[in-house]
């Protein structure tokens, strides 16, 4: 039994010297393809250490590495958590790990690995300004724009960081500092994307149209399937008065970023312009999916923050014991007073209209016996016109053969 035993942790102690020979020719093949962007071919090499070697952490962290290049970031976070916990003291893999979760916007997660990553390399430049970002999104915009610096500080030509600190800048209106971030990265880096696309938020928030328009232009001529830059491009359109073709780019940045907020929040905005009431719900809802509590659109989908929760507009009436009157919130005195002053206004207008009634039945009937007393002084006159009065004497009678006259002294004469 021993023997077997030996026998077979001899041929596994093989088998292990044989597959790391393997990894030693495989990895860097795969590291070389890497840096040539084949992500397929990266993958695949790394996969087939991993099948003889399941914790080889190279392979793992390159795996997870190419993973989030390709934007699965679900499957990279795992892959790179799994290198972590081969090996905690990789500041690089802290850092890689910090990115993929920033980009699944679990930001204090994020902000532990990048934050564990600068701890094991203080002089990590990546991981700080990774930092900076993910402290920008938590609203800790003063402790990025420090993070960025120590970063420059570290690397004086890193491009990426002064265009992170000039986003940073840009969000506490610091426009011009902001510029001069951005183009000191594009003095490092001409074809910075980010860089070019921060000039043109500048020039956006202070309504210079045109230079914007050029700046996104030019990001997009330099990467046509950016979708951050379609989405800013479609925030200028709008707020140019050009809301179809503002559609037509959010619309065209959420094609290839399903879930960008920024796409998702101006897709939300135009459609209330263009009067597309449910679209912009659609979007709203999906931007409270990314971020649940986000008061901008909490507030364009009508709820009020009430004791740190986000309740209906009705929710909150009733919670502060308010009734609906007459299509109106007020509190229950007021609408007993209204319903009191509604009573009333309805027994005046009763009133009133009884009183109408009687007038007007009133002058019916007097118009109803004038005109009959017209009518009986009508046939009177009719009557007398047929049936003359009779004269029995002198010669009047019926058939008379002449008309008595009046005399010359007044008096009826037939001569």
């Amino acid at each position: 039994m021993s023997g077997n035993v030996g026998s077979r942790a001899f041929q596994n102690a093989r088998l292990q010297k044989k597959y790391k020979k393997q990894a030693d020719v495989l990895l860097p093949a795969a590291v070389a393809a890497y840096r040539e962007g084949r992500h397929s071919e990266v993958q695949a090499l790394c996969r087939q250490v991993l099948n003889d070697l399941p914790d080889h952490f190279d392979a793992l962290h390159l795996l997870g590495v190419s993973e989030l290049d390709c934007g699965r970031h679900n499957e990279a976070a795992k892959l790179l958590a799994r290198a972590v916990s081969l090996d905690p003291r990789s500041a690089e893999a802290h850092s890689n790990l910090g990115l993929t979760l920033f980009r699944l916007r679990r930001l204090d997660e994020a902000r532990k690995c990048q934050e564990r990553a600068v701890a094991l390399n203080p002089n990590f430049s990546t991981a700080l300004s990774n930092l900076g970002n993910t402290l920008m999104q938590l609203g800790l915009v003063e402790q990025a724009i420090d993070a960025h610096e120590r970063a420059i500080r570290l690397k004086p030509d890193y491009s990426d960081a002064y265009c992170n600190r000039g986003m940073a800048q840009l969000l506490l209106d610091r426009t011009e500092e902001a510029a001069q971030s951005f183009d000191r990265a594009l003095s490092l880096q001409p074809r910075h994307v980010q860089a070019t696309v921060g000039k043109g938020m500048v020039s956006l928030s202070v309504r210079h149209f045109d230079a914007a328009q050029s700046a996104f232009d030019t990001a997009l001529a330099i990467k046509p399937d950016m979708a951050e830059v379609l989405a800013h491009r479609g925030r200028l359109r709008m707020q140019m008065g050009q809301f179809s073709p503002a559609d037509a780019d959010f619309e065209a940045a959420l094609a290839i970023d399903p879930g960008l907020e920024i796409a998702l929040r101006g897709k939300a905005q135009n459609c209330l312009l263009l009067g597309k009431v449910a679209q912009a719900i659609v979007a709203c809802n999906k931007v409270l999916a990314i971020a649940p509590n986000d008061p901008e659109v909490r507030k364009a989908l009508g709820f009020v923050s009430l004791d740190g929760k986000w309740v209906t507009l009705e929710e909150s009436y009733r919670a502060k014991g308010f009734v609906k009157f007459d299509g109106e919130w007020m509190t229950p005195a007021e609408a007993q007073a209204g319903q009191a002053a509604l009573t009333a206004e309805r027994a005046q207008r009763d009133a009133d209209h009884r009183a109408n009634t009687a007038e007007n039945t009133a002058v019916q009937e007097q118009a109803r016996a004038e005109k009959a007393e017209e009518r009986a002084r009508r046939d009177k006159e009719k009557a007398d016109l047929l049936n003359p009065p009779l004269y029995w004497g002198g010669g009047w009678g019926y058939g008379t053969s002449s008309w008595p006259t009046v005399g010359t002294d007044g008096f009826w004469s037939d001569k």
